[in-house]
């Protein structure tokens, strides 16, 4: 069967990265078309292939995360597996890594040494912290770096626990492909040299968290709620009327509610619905009085009694029918029976040696002439070796058994 047209084809990325972020930024070229070697130690290979879920002593995490992947392995910890390092490192054009600062260089794997063995390489160097800082050696995983963004703070009651997440890892994987993209244009339409891109996935989080805090911060603003659970029914401002959040419906589910941006029709469709059109009129209540604060409360309680009186599935349908953005909370099996999705074929069925057939989530974004696509799921320990070594540093077997042997790879 004849490969799709994909935008990514030709490009090598070579991946020694482990867990998440990395990981997850090079799935989303491979899915595009790039070469993406997945380097992982002899033996036990890469330690997301021992993740839940696990079935038939399978990984699904690492089969879903490693899609489109080559695996080769390799031990960085030796001086011949870091001489095979740099001869790939020069027939590359990505380099991802997100070991700690000073772990590449103490194995002569540093972006001055690759940059010198191939001028063109763009270097990754995902971490907690980034490549300097007084934080850039502390340990870091998604929910740590999360917390030093203020992820938590904004999440949940104030009188529970934080809520944390991976969300940080796979924001900062969707910078990574960005800044990627950025380097690749730079180096071959300007014709420029390869460079190192240092991303700190604490400051990809920063970035979707603080972005209008820190300017009315710096003002002297009042800092907004902890938690955004303590305002379960939100207004669009400090004198909107409207309200927005999380509802629950008759049958003890849950729908979330948005009465549009200025100017749409979105606010005053749903009071129509509710028999409340009194809703709308605004002049008895003027801006900034208690009388107007008072009102919205007195309105965020009629919503809430509407959606208590709805299934949520008569919610929903009543929406749609009516032009209001109102959405049920899905988990993952309900998007997976959702007949939008299956039409869009959100999901895909890709052929697996260990399951016959596994679904998983399809590519994304959708491009009209290129688009991407799952050609097949993670790989197993070592599958492309020969390939690889061979085809890319022109190895022989005997060379090979060698390396082998002395569990180099």
């Amino acid at each position: 069967m004849e490969e799709p047209a994909l935008p990514w084809r030709g490009v090598r990325v070579l991946e020694p990265a482990v867990l998440l972020a990395a990981p997850f930024a090079s799935t989303l070229m491979a899915d595009f078309g790039a070469e993406v070697i997945k380097l992982e130690l002899p033996g036990s290979g890469d330690p997301m292939r021992q993740l839940a879920p696990i079935h038939k002593g399978q990984s699904l995490w690492w089969k879903a995360t490693a899609r489109n992947k080559k695996s080769a392995t390799l031990d960085l910890r030796t001086p011949r597996g870091q001489e095979l390092f740099r001869r790939l490192a020069a027939e590359s054009d990505v380099v991802i890594e997100n070991f700690r600062p000073g772990v590449m260089e103490h194995w002569g794997l540093g972006w001055e040494t690759l940059h010198e063995c191939n001028p063109k390489l763009i270097m990754v160097r995902q971490t907690g912290f980034g490549q300097f800082g007084p934080y850039a050696q502390h340990p870091a995983y998604g929910m740590i770096v999360e917390c030093y963004a203020g992820l938590p703070d904004a999440l949940g009651f104030s009188d529970t626990p934080p809520v944390g997440s991976s969300l940080g890892d796979y924001l900062a994987g969707l910078v990574i492909v960005y800044a990627i993209m950025f380097a690749l244009y730079h180096r071959d339409v300007h014709g420029g040299p390869g460079q190192l891109i240092d991303n700190a996935a604490s400051e990809a989080i920063l970035r979707i968290t603080a972005e209008s805090r820190v300017p009315a911060l710096h003002l002297g603003l009042p800092a907004p709620p902890k938690r955004s659970a303590d305002r379960p029914y939100q207004s669009m401002g400090a004198d909107d009327l409207r309200v927005a959040g999380f509802f629950q419906t008759a049958d003890d589910r849950w729908c979330a509610l948005h009465p549009g941006t200025a100017g749409t029709a979105i606010w005053a469709n749903l009071v129509q619905v509710m028999g409340r059109e009194d809703f709308l009129d605004e002049a008895a209540y003027p801006l900034g009085s208690p009388a107007r604060q008072q009102r919205r409360q007195e309105i965020a309680e009629v919503v809430a009694q509407w959606f208590r009186a709805h299934t949520r599935d008569e919610v929903v349908s009543t929406a749609q029918r009516c032009n209001i953005t109102i959405a049920p909370v899905y988990s993952v099996q309900d998007a997976m029976a959702d007949p939008h999705f299956a039409a869009r074929q959100s999901f895909v069925d890709v052929d697996d040696e260990d399951f016959g057939v596994l679904r998983m989530v399809n590519v994304t974004p959708r491009l009209s002439a290129t688009p991407g696509a799952v050609l097949h799921p993670g790989p197993r320990v070592g599958e492309h070796n020969e390939e690889i070594y061979g085809d890319i540093l022109k190895m022989t077997n005997a060379e090979l058994r060698v390396l082998r042997d002395d569990g180099v790879i």
